[in-house]
């Protein structure tokens, strides 16, 4: 019998084409995937239960060195009935997660969209990572050079994601953890309306009064930082504390600074805890001096694609800097979202 050699080997018309475009297809999705799922960046984490170290530390994006024994830059914990809540500002559709964990217990994982009540999401079970021993970073997400488990057949929709552990040793530690996925959702009519604050209040040494910031006036681009329409201060512990009245939902931030500077902007509701909401770099904006405005609304005229931004539940805004040199200044913030009651 004569062989055929491999070049004369031929497909039936249809089935070459069906072929191709499903290999199209697989690529594309997988393309389309890789662009969609990224981390998404917590607005908040919380913990129940007796532990040590700083919660913060599960959310800081710092990993440890891995296989040593948890330490400096985790939590820790022991009581099983301990759990954390990351609060991810918004609906999310998650399609996977990271954590850097004591690799001896078990850490489950579940999500919620009401922060009541939740599902199971996924368990990293004693002695699943590679380093057998000592702290070890375990992902579910597809694609990823730590991924320890099948990915996610579906992406799940979840605001609040909570972590809780049992068996091993049950000295548990955890240095990190990452949800990834994508915005879901739009947003609702009226949700970019301006909100008018009952207040502000500053903290430390500034000129003019601080309620420039809040009156609804704009001053030209490039306008001088140390004029009449701004308040301008040259120390870092100065602090402005906007006062919505109310806990709102934010969907967007305005701000008119001084271009010059690095401004952080927090959030929070009970005026004692602070989260980040967005950071204002510097020369982010396109004046070369002077003040520059700047807003987080796709659809503004002002609005920078830089900024990590996504819509929270606030009362209070706070306003100050972290970098930069000389005089500081800021002559308006706005903030858009709607009232929640």
């Amino acid at each position: 019998m004569q062989k055929r050699k491999l070049g004369q080997l031929r497909l039936p018309q249809g089935l070459a084409f069906m072929l191709v475009w499903l290999c199209l297809g697989m690529l594309l999705l997988g393309f389309f995937q890789e662009e969609e799922s990224e981390p998404i960046t917590p607005r908040a984490i919380s913990g129940d239960g007796i532990f040590e170290n700083q919660v913060r530390n599960i959310i800081d994006g710092q990993l440890v060195e891995e296989k040593i024994p948890g330490g400096k830059g985790c939590v820790l914990w022991k009581d099983t009935e301990a759990f954390f809540v990351m609060d991810l500002g918004r609906e999310f559709a998650v399609t996977g997660v990271l954590i850097e964990a004591d690799d001896n217990d078990d850490y489950i994982i579940e999500y919620s969209l009401d922060g009541e009540e939740y599902f199971p999401l996924v368990t990293f079970a004693s002695g699943l990572g590679e380093t057998g021993a000592g702290m070890d970073i375990m992902s579910n997400i597809a694609g990823h050079p730590h991924s320890v488990l099948p990915p996610q057949t579906e992406a799940v929709q979840a605001r609040y994601i909570r972590l809780s552990a049992q068996g091993g040793d049950q000295a548990f530690a955890l240095a990190e953890m990452q949800a990834w996925g994508y915005a879901s959702g739009e947003q609702e009519a009226g949700d970019n309306d301006i909100i008018q604050p009952q207040g502000i209040q500053g903290s430390g040494s500034f000129t003019n009064n601080a309620e420039l910031m809040i009156d609804g006036r704009i001053p030209p681009e490039g306008s001088q930082e140390n004029s009449a329409d701004c308040v301008f201060w040259d120390n870092l512990d100065t602090v402005f504390i906007i006062d919505l009245g109310k806990t709102c939902q934010v969907s967007g931030i305005l701000i008119q600074a001084d271009g010059n500077d690095s401004y952080r902007i927090d959030y929070s509701v009970d005026g004692g805890n602070y989260f980040a909401l967005c950071e204002i770099k510097q020369d982010m904006g396109e004046n070369e001096k002077g003040m520059e405005t700047i807003c987080t609304l796709p659809d503004h005229e002002e609005y920078i694609t830089d900024l990590d931004f996504f819509p929270v539940q606030a009362r209070y805004i706070k306003v100050y800097v972290d970098f930069g040199e000389g005089v500081f200044s800021v002559s308006e913030v706005q903030i858009y979202g709607k009232d929640l009651s």
